[in-house]
This record gives structure tokens, sequence and C-alpha cells, in this order.
């Protein structure tokens, strides 16, 4: 299974790409004026239409919970597949993804490589060939678009509507405050090209690292949760992995985050008690995907302004699941392929009371058949059974199981 982190996309099956050029071609809008414009900046209001460079629908291609899109510049281009990392400080692909781009890699060359883009500037970026040039270090093949490119931009993300919009900085601007209840506005502190904004969490205040890059929704360091008061606990198949590797990471829930005016009652957090490697900020924590995908977020790389604003009826979610559902059945899920299968445990939750263990295929919910309610294997689960799956035992094979026996 893959580790939800910020570096951590899941890997990418053979001919990917291949499959992505033979899908209908993408509208991508670049719209271009002449006309000087007074910069926007009214609260709430939508970017004039000269102020869009280019808008961009989420592919699916990196999994779920990641903002991937496509920079190619049009019809007859070669497709630029990209994962959109505010985590990261410039843009990478791995040597397999760049080859299937038309790369030439070469582990001997230091200087950036360049490829044009439907924005009508170079994307440049590196390859990591230090352990060769045919394939990537840690076995899975992702490009990350970072932050030396997105600080060009006023970079609006849009996870409910799966979109992400290119603003022409001199044509729209993020204003200086909100006064609307559902939105706010944050200053942003740029390391290295990276958002950093200031969040309380149980009042305690701290910075940490807006990150499109990172599934969870919150991720702290163990000093961080220690301070805060909050008390975590591990989980059978709990994980996460970064650039240095796997980290060692525990279930906590946080009565209260506050991003500004807005506030986030019981919230999963994930917790590194040895730290994130210094992943995200001196605090050693970040904002992921999970929290993100209740929002609006319009980052003003050039006026270093975020501004948020939540969208009406959002609710928690915990790897795309509502987290009530998350904590009725005490498992965390994901799909693969036709299956769904469990990642994690929560200890003592419904789950664990019938005996679900990580890794455990349920049997009966095809995650690809349009009349299933993404909720059902939850609310099994959370009835505590029975519930048919399929484990893998000694020896690789695998055998039926009604749970509870």
């Amino acid at each position: 299974m893959s580790s939800p982190s910020r570096k951590s996309v899941p890997g990418r099956r053979s001919g990917a790409l291949a499959r992505l050029a033979r899908r209908p071609l993408l509208r991508v809008g670049i719209l271009l004026s002449v006309i000087a414009l007074s910069v926007s900046t009214a609260r709430g209001e939508d970017p004039l239409p000269a102020a869009v460079l280019a808008e961009l629908p989420f592919l699916d291609f990196f999994g779920p919970s990641s903002i991937a899109i496509d920079l190619s510049r049009g019809e007859g281009a070669r497709p630029f597949p990209l994962v959109l990392d505010t985590g990261a400080s410039d843009s990478t692909v791995t040597p397999g993804l760049a080859r299937e781009l038309g790369v030439r890699v070469r582990s001997s060359k230091r200087s950036p490589y360049r490829r044009p883009t439907l924005l009508g500037r170079d994307l440049q970026f590196r390859v990591d060939a230090r352990r060769g040039e045919l394939a990537s270090q840690t076995g899975s093949e992702f490009g990350l678009l970072g932050g030396s490119f997105l600080a060009l931009y006023v970079v609006e993300i849009d996870i409910p509507r799966r979109r992400v919009r290119f603003l022409d900085p001199d044509r729209y601007a993020v204003p200086e405050q909100a006064t609307a209840p559902d939105e706010t506005v944050l200053p942003v502190r740029l390391v290295a090209n990276r958002p950093i904004v200031e969040v309380e969490i149980e009042g305690h205040r701290l910075d940490l690292l807006l990150d499109t890059g990172a599934s969870y929704g919150v991720v702290i360091g163990g000093r961080v949760a220690r301070a805060a008061g909050l008390e975590s606990h591990p989980a059978p198949g709990l994980a996460a992995v970064g650039v240095m590797g796997e980290i060692g990471v525990e279930f906590a829930e946080a009565r209260s985050v506050r991003l500004g005016t807005l506030e986030f009652r019981d919230l999963p957090v994930i917790v590194a008690p040895r730290g994130l490697h210094q992943q995200g900020t001196a605090s050693d924590s970040l904002i992921g995907f999970d929290l993100l995908s209740q929002l609006t977020l319009r980052i003003d790389y050039p006026r270093k302004r975020a501004w948020l604003r939540r969208e009406p009826g959002a609710t928690p979610i915990v790897l795309g699941a509502d987290y009530a559902l998350v904590r009725a059945s005490g498992a965390l899920l994901q799909r693969s392929g036709e299956s769904v299968f469990v990642a994690a445990i929560l200890p003592g939750g419904a789950a664990d009371r019938i005996g679900l263990e990580p890794e455990d295929v349920l049997e009966g919910f095809d995650p690809t058949d349009e009349a299933l309610d993404p909720a059902s294997p939850h609310r099994a689960i959370a009835s505590q059974g029975p519930v048919l799956v399929r484990r893998r035992g000694e020896g690789g094979s695998w055998r039926l199981l009604r749970l509870p026996e």
C-alpha cells in the first residue's frame, strides 16, 4: 500500500502517461487582454476574466488526494502531468516519468531541465538521478510542481470544484482583509518559496506549512503535540513516507484548529513523535490536502497573503472519507482498483473489536460500481459485522474470513 505523505505520491502503473494521452483533450482557456485593468481586490470577488491566465481541472492521475494538473500547451502536445506541491521549494520529476515525457536524463547534468508550458513560461525542473537514470529511488514515479514556479503567480486551489487557476498578479490581488464570516486572509511567510502561516491548535499558536502535496489534513511533530496537550496513540497500519523515508506516526484528535477567523472542530491530527525530518517548518508541522479540501484557497505569492473561504457544508475528511464515518467504523479505508482495503485501525473502535487488520480486503464493495454508496463499507464495519474479508496469510495465499469470527 502507499503511505500518504507530502512526497508519497501513489505509484503509477506502467504506461500511465500513454493512457492519459488517449483521454479526451482537456479544454484549457488562456485569456489574454491588451487592455490595462485595475487590480481586483474586492472581498470574495471572482477574478475578472482577463486576470485568469489558465484554468486547469484536476487529473485522476496520481491518486484522489493529489492535485494533479496538465501543464502541456494543448492539442497535439505531449501531456505534462504534475502534482501541484506548495510544500516543495522547486519542481522535480523522477527519472522514469521524465523519460516518458521525452526528457533525455543525464546523471551528469547540473543545470535545470526546461519544458514549455501553457502559461507561456518554461518550467525549470530537476531530475533526481543520483541512484540511476532509469527509475525513482523511492519506487514511485511522479512530478512535482514546486514553489519556484508558483511564486510568479496568484494561485487559486479549489479542491471542492477540482480546479486550479493561475491568476495574473498584475490584474488580481488577494485583499488585505476579509469581512465575510466564511472567509479569512492570512499573512504568508515564504521560506524557500514555501508558504507558511500562523495556525492555532488547541489555542497554541505555531507556524505551519501550507502543503498541498501532503495527504493528511494536519500533521504535527511530537514537541508541538505535547505543547498543545494532544494525546496521540499508535494505530496499526498508520504510516507516512517522506523524502527521508518512512516516518513513524500516531493518531490524535484536536478539539479546535483555527486559521485566522475560521475554526475547525474535532479534527483528526497525525502526530510524528520523532518529527517530520524537517519536512514542514521549524515547528515540524504542516496543513495538507484533507483540511484544505474544505476550502477555496488563493495564495498571493508576490504580496505574501493567502485568502481562504470555507465551503458551505464542508466536513472534516480523512483520506477522502467523512471523518464521522471513520470515527464510527474505527478504520481508515482506501481503494485500490476494484477493491477497498483497510489502511489502518483506530484502537478501541468497531474495526478493532470485530478483528479487522491492516491490508484486509473488504468483500462485496467495488468502488468502481456507481451504484455503491461510498459510505457503505464504513457503515458495515460500524454495525460490527458480519463483514467478509480476504486476508493474506503465510506464503502469500489468501483466505476468506467472516468477521467477527
